[in-house]
């Protein structure tokens, strides 16, 4: 993605978010306040956590948007104590601690894919780690007969300027 684009992107998100209502698409579920942005320590520590880097652009948004909590489904996973959580057996995780959990729990999930927007009704809209595109993973085995990630073909950056346009992603 060239520089502008990003820089386009970001502003794109920030006026969508500039209305409260719009902070992620359920407003009516959810507290409907911007988090502060994420600190170089809590991204490096997230980082650390998963053994890799976080897709650049993930990183950016943390970093110069908020720690989560605004976008798609119930809003981008933030890092450290201060960043958006998601609640999974009675835990209440970020980012990298969901990803650990995943990882470290079973087997069969692809280490390439981290969890960054949940949807609810154990349906996740992952990031490749290694590439950028973006799946959405449907865990719901009593809709679907097996857990399985659908590839949405696009990379982080399309999918979340269609967000941010008012476009129908997940």
């Amino acid at each position: 993605m060239a520089t502008i684009r990003v820089v386009e992107l970001v502003e794109a998100i920030k006026a969508r978010i500039a209305d409260p209502n719009r902070l992620t698409d359920m407003p009516d579920l959810q507290r409907l306040t911007r988090l502060p942005t994420a600190t170089r320590e809590e991204l490096d520590e997230a980082q650390l956590k998963i053994g890799m880097a976080l897709p650049p652009t993930l990183a950016l948004l943390l970093r110069e948007v908020a720690n989560g909590g605004f976008g798609p489904g119930y809003g981008l996973l933030g890092v450290g104590s201060g960043g958006h959580r998601i609640e999974v057996a009675d835990l209440d995780l970020n980012l990298s601690d969901f990803y650990r959990l995943l990882t470290d729990s079973d087997p069969r999930w692809d280490k390439d894919q981290i969890v960054i927007v949940d949807w609810g009704d154990v349906i996740w809209g992952t990031v490749s780690l290694s590439t950028g595109q973006v799946s959405t993973f449907r865990g719901d085995t009593d809709t679907y007969d097996e857990q399985h990630f659908e590839a949405q073909g696009v990379d982080l950056e399309t999918w979340l300027m269609r967000w941010a346009r008012g476009e129908r992603v997940g």
